[in-house]
């Protein structure tokens, strides 16, 4: 850890040592010129420098966090100054050794070339950031038209002298000089580029700096080869230096965590039109001047120049004509996207109907024209529960079907809309509500036709509610009244259509007031349960309850159910009562297990289609069972006909039940819809035959070959069988002649207490 900390510490010496040969060479090249020191002492200072710089270069190298090209950059950076110090040394001590200048050796020229492709194939492995290639393209013939500009200024001015004085010419000079002009090129056009992560951009512009630098004292030191035996490297060298060791400094700043912008790189923006500039200018006057030796030169070099500029406009106006069919592509592109867009924002996206804000705007725009039309609000019944059953895919496949078949029932003039989840809307324009009987009825019978869903035939029903759309009201308080059509045609058995009209505001008002009320009553213990005994004929005796609710309203007194229990129904308030309703029997009847014996009875509990199709409504049937501990042998669910018929979302829930062991009523048989089908399709137990069936059952034929009809169904069936509202001696007495095993009513005992029917369960167990 030491040596390594050494090591670190290592790199501001280096930096200080490079800096201070750097000083000394600029110093001794002024000493030289004013004839002070021979040429050869600021010769070795610069030869000191670079080898400096090479080793500052290499210590950044060996300490740098590893990234891509990192390493190998400074590597090469610091092989690249090292191999032309190496280079320069070498002719140094030549020149020394032969007490006379010397023209630099092949080795030496070698030197420096291997140098010079050390550091451009650094340059070339560093990661590059995401550019487009004509970018690329752009900024390579930059550096190309600089270069050639430098080079042709170099020529005339410089070099063109030193190959007619110098001996040997100076073709040698001038071409390695380009060679370093080239390299500098490379890093302006590689600070453009660089990847910020590899390399500090701000570093490779110190380097590619630093070589320009030395390249253009390079280019001047023909005119001081002659005089003052200053050779170009001596010159060049400690420049490039400098700027070596500034590139590494910086690089280590970024790596210590130092965040610098990226710099603005070479202004070639301007750069070809001021060199193509330049060099014209400069042909013109050496025409002028009638200097026929640099003419063939910079003439070529112009053309060359200008060729350069010329190729560099033609990408330029390509790459431009690119970017605007593009930006044509992209502006039609974008009209297209805001079309859609626009599209998706006022239509559903699943169906593709108009969404509810638009549907509102025309709406609102026919009723204050007053305009005639019919506006309907359709809702299909037990979606909720049809997907949970199948799934959503199916379901949102279900309701894709669904607006297909309204679509297709109504006219080409009329709207139709989906609004939140299973609702739809239809304006049927310049229809009155007779008139629009047509076609709504041709939507009740296309969306009644069964639909084979996972191998089961389904069939869904509607609710409808409508209103006129000429009577004065808005667009807000038409969709108020075609709601309360569609709640009470819903609150009504479903499967129906409703037309608006006042004394729904009333009856909704009250549902509203009688709700809050229900809740608080179910929260402040108001409902109690009374349970109507089920007995055999002929004897009596108890073989059962039917558990009844009862609501003791603090100021009101006893609300009769037949108010309250519609309202329920209608609020949705019916599923948390009636599964209180469900906890409280099986808690007391499992009480009364432990007293009664092993006589058979069951305790009876009505269930609403509310109820049954709500997810997971069996598994809850099960929940409560094991949470009372009561047998589901002991229990049965009373279900009427009409919550059942054609729901097969609660046929399911009824199957699941009846899996539990726990035995099924079909309630009121004979007053809903009575169908024989229904009890193939749901597993019945038990048939209760209504008490409309009853009352005369003694002294009407009619009426006893109904109720015996019943009775031969379920004993085909193989089916139990109570008979309801029994209220007198007669109906009880023809009721056994019949072949009626059980029945209940006020004949044989009004609803009692839990506690009352627990005593009739302890006598009947211990006779």
């Amino acid at each position: 850890m030491r040596t390594r900390q050494l090591f670190y510490r290592a790199f501001p010496r280096l930096f200080g040592l490079t800096a201070g040969l750097v000083a000394v060479s600029v110093a001794g090249l002024v000493a030289v010129a004013l004839g002070l020191l021979p040429a050869t002492a600021a010769w070795l200072a610069t030869v000191l420098s670079g080898l400096a710089a090479g080793l500052t270069c290499w210590r950044l190298a060996a300490e740098i966090r590893p990234a891509p090209g990192r390493r190998q950059f400074w590597y090469s950076t610091g092989s690249a100054i090292t191999l032309v110090s190496l280079g320069s040394a070498l002719h140094l001590y030549q020149s020394v050794r032969a007490a006379t200048e010397l023209a630099p050796s092949n080795v030496t020229r070698w030197l420096n070339v291997l140098g010079a492709a050390v550091m451009v194939v650094g340059l070339l492995r560093l990661p590059r950031r995401p550019v487009t290639a004509p970018a690329v393209r752009r900024v390579s013939l930059d550096a190309a038209i600089v270069l050639t500009t430098a080079g042709v200024f170099a020529w005339h001015l410089s070099f063109g002298e030193a190959v007619r004085v110098l001996p040997g010419g100076g073709w040698k000079m001038f071409a390695g000089m380009m060679v370093m002009s080239a390299v500098a090129a490379v890093g302006f056009v590689k600070v453009t580029l660089v990847d910020d992560a590899a390399v500090s951009p701000a570093a490779v512009q110190r380097a590619a700096w630093g070589i320009g630098l030395g390249v253009g004292l390079g280019l001047v030191a023909p005119l001081t080869v002659a005089a003052l035996h200053i050779r170009p490297v001596v010159l060049a060298l400690p420049a490039t230096a400098l700027g070596y060791a500034l590139a590494a400094r910086r690089q280590r700043r970024a790596r210590d965590g130092e965040q610098a912008a990226r710099p603005s790189g070479p202004a070639f923006s301007l750069m070809p039109y001021l060199s193509a500039a330049a060099t014209t200018g400069l042909l013109l006057v050496v025409a002028w001047r009638g200097d026929h030796r640099s003419l063939l030169p910079v003439a070529a070099g112009t053309t060359a120049l200008i060729g350069l500029v010329l190729y560099r406009q033609f990408n330029a106006v390509h790459a431009n004509d690119l970017l605007l069919r593009q930006v044509d592509v992209s502006t039609r592109q974008l009209r297209q996207m805001h079309r859609q867009l626009d599209h998706q924002r006022r239509h559903d996206r699943l169906t593709g109907l108009i969404d509810r804000r638009e549907f509102e705007e025309e709406l609102e725009q026919r009723a204050a024209a007053g305009q005639t039309g019919t506006l309907a609000l359709i809702n299909v019944d037990n979606f909720k529960a049809v997907n949970d059953h199948v799934g959503r895919p199916l379901g949102d496949q279900l309701l894709l079907l669904v607006a297909h078949q309204v679509c297709a029932s109504v006219r080409a003039s009329d709207l139709v809309a989906r609004f939140d989840g299973d609702e739809f809307a239809v304006l049927l324009r310049d229809l009155s509500v007779a008139d629009a009987a047509g076609v709504l009825d041709r939507i009740d019978q296309t969306v009644r036709q069964p639909v084979d869903i996972t191998g089961h035939d389904l069939v869904l029903t509607v609710s409808v509610g409508t209103t006129e759309t000429r009577t004065g009201a808005d667009a807000g308080e038409l969709l108020h009244r075609a709601n309360l059509a569609l709640y009470a045609a819903k609150s009504g058995g479903k499967g129906r259509r409703v037309h608006y009209s006042e004394s729904l505001e009333e009856r909704v008002n009250n549902d509203v007031q009688l709700g809050a009320e229900l809740r608080r009553a179910l929260n402040e213990a108001q409902f109690t349960l009374v349970y109507q005994p089920v007995v055999r004929l002929p004897d009596g005796r108890i073989a059962g309850a039917e558990a009844l609710i009862r609501w003791a309203h603090p100021t009101r007194g006893a609300v009769p159910p037949d108010e309250f229990i519609p309202a329920a129904e209608r609020t949705g308030l019916i599923v948390p009562i009636g599964d209180w309703v469900l906890v409280q029997a099986c808690s007391q009847a499992a009480g009364w297990l432990r007293y009664s014996g092993a006589q058979p009875w069951r305790v009876s509990v009505n269930v609403s289609a509310r109820q049954l199709i709500e997810a997971g409504f069996a598994a809850r049937v099960a929940e409560i069972l094991d949470g009372t501990g009561l047998p589901a042998d002991r229990l049965t669910i009373e279900v009427t006909e009409t919550a059942v018929f054609d729901n097969q979302v609660a046929a399911a829930a009824l199957r699941r039940i009846a899996d539990l062991g726990v035995a099924v009523a079909l309630d009121d048989f004979g007053t809903g819809h009575s169908s024989l089908a229904l009890l193939r399709a749901v597993p019945v137990d038990i048939l209760k035959v209504d008490k409309l069936f009853i009352d005369h059952v003694a002294d009407s034929d009619a009426d006893a070959t109904i109720a015996t009809a019943a009775l031969y169904i379920a004993q085909g069936l193989n089916l139990g069988v109570v008979a309801e509202g029994v209220e007198t001696t007669a109906q009880a007495d023809r009721l056994h002649e019949l072949g009626f095993p059980a029945a209940q009513g006020y004949h044989f005992a009004r609803p009692v207490s839990g506690a009352d029917i627990l005593r009739q369960l302890r006598a009947l167990a211990n006779r």
